[in-house]
């Protein structure tokens, strides 16, 4: 290898793994590890079974929030402000949970950390497109999605070793973690117009319209299995821990191991399939991944050892941070690097919409029948349809 060589090599590393920090941040520790919290919150009866259900739901609103929101906001103080922005907003909002203070304040908390959380996976990837070359597009997007993960393991070692402090030790925990990474990764984050020799702000491009594209109908299609996706994974990605803790009379220990495993699945989901998808294509991978996650989603409904509910909790997880690497690879491949942070907007916007609205509706649905079967069965539905979505897909991409 030559010098050139190997100092791309440690560009290209530099730059996926600060991709990652920001995805640590934002959805890893931002979003995913309320998740090991919600039957802690219960139990410690700061809320109600509900009122904490709904704090998870209102994350997924301020994620469409954030969704709507971040490509003026980044147009207006630039994707890299933009991004050290959010990372402080998770940090703090962690910090301001630490007690069980009026429920409006943390309903408050929580919405910001779901619009902070959704600037982030917006923006990151698109600055990141930007100081890379596009011949690592998959590699890179597994890179920084793999910070999924890394957030969940984080949060579910955190978490359970914690609560024997107690929970609002637990709370500060994620708040220091949340600052590490964004310390970490801060010299990263430098105005695109300040790089040397760049130019990828000079030019502003046209705004991508749909209208008369000869792509519109490969966008509509990818948005619309994502959106299915979207609503697929809520089960485990609200009531996984409760479901181990409470549905099966675990430990909270034990909802933790299964936490920490759905965590390792999401670290080295985005990596597997990265390299699948540059030997074997994007649109066929889009196929195989929503088709795994379905069974994935189902198999507690069939199987409830130890085996199955770690098989479910790995391929969830691979397959959550692996979907979101791949789409926003395939929507980099249909619509460019120019225009990639608009649609991908457009993308997260409609994942978000889809996750709020059926955030709260899978809540109450759960807090009406206590049913959670019902939710595995909802979930694998819903991916079915973006395997049949994927599949019409994968035949238009080859044409």
């Amino acid at each position: 290898m030559t010098i050139t060589e190997r100092n791309l090599s440690k560009g290209i590393f530099w730059a996926g793994f600060c991709g990652l920090c920001a995805t640590v941040i934002g959805l890893g520790i931002g979003r995913f590890s309320f998740v090991p919290l919600i039957p802690a919150m219960i139990s410690h009866e700061w809320y109600s079974e509900a009122l904490t259900g709904y704090l998870g739901s209102t994350t997924l609103f301020g994620y469409l929030v954030g969704a709507l929101t971040a490509h003026k906001l980044s147009e207006k103080l630039g994707s890299a402000n933009t991004i050290k922005l959010s990372m402080v907003i998770v940090t703090l909002v962690y910090f301001g949970c630490f007690q069980p203070f009026a429920y409006p304040w943390l309903m408050f908390c929580r919405l910001f950390a779901g619009i902070a959380g959704a600037w982030l996976v917006i923006i990151t990837p698109g600055y990141i497109f930007h100081r890379t070359d596009p011949e690592y597009k998959a590699r890179i997007s597994g890179m920084i999605f793999s910070g999924i993960g890394l957030g969940i393991v984080v949060s579910g070692y955190i978490v359970p070793n914690l609560l024997d402090i107690s929970l609002s030790t637990a709370w500060l925990g994620l708040g220091a973690a949340s600052a590490f990474f964004t310390l970490i990764s801060w010299s990263f984050w430098t105005p695109l117009e300040k790089l040397s020799g760049s130019t990828s702000q000079t030019i502003t491009p046209e705004p991508y319209r749909l209208k008369d594209n000869p792509k519109k109908v490969l966008v509509i299609m990818l948005l619309s299995a994502y959106a299915l996706d979207a609503i697929g994974y809520l089960p485990h990605t609200i009531y996984w821990v409760h479901y181990i803790v409470h549905g099966l009379d675990m430990t909270f220990m034990e909802g933790g191991h299964f936490w920490v495993l759905f965590g390792v699945g999401a670290i080295f989901g985005p990596h597997i399939i990265g390299a699948a998808a540059d030997k074997y294509g994007l649109a066929n991978l889009l196929v195989v991944a929503f088709f795994l996650k379905a069974f994935a989603i189902l198999l507690p409904n069939i199987s409830t050892s130890y085996w199955a509910l770690v098989t479910s909790s790995m391929l969830v997880g691979g397959l959550t941070s692996g979907v979101v690497s791949l789409v926003s690879a395939a929507m980099l491949e249909i619509v460019g690097k120019q225009h990639h942070k608009q649609v991908w907007g457009w993308m997260t916007i409609a994942f978000a919409t889809t996750q709020a609205i059926m955030g709260y509706g899978i809540v109450f649905l759960f807090t009406q029948t206590m049913n959670y079967s019902l939710l595995f069965y909802l979930g694998c539905s819903c991916l079915i349809g973006s395997v049949f979505i994927a599949l019409k897909l994968r035949t238009a991409m080859r044409h």
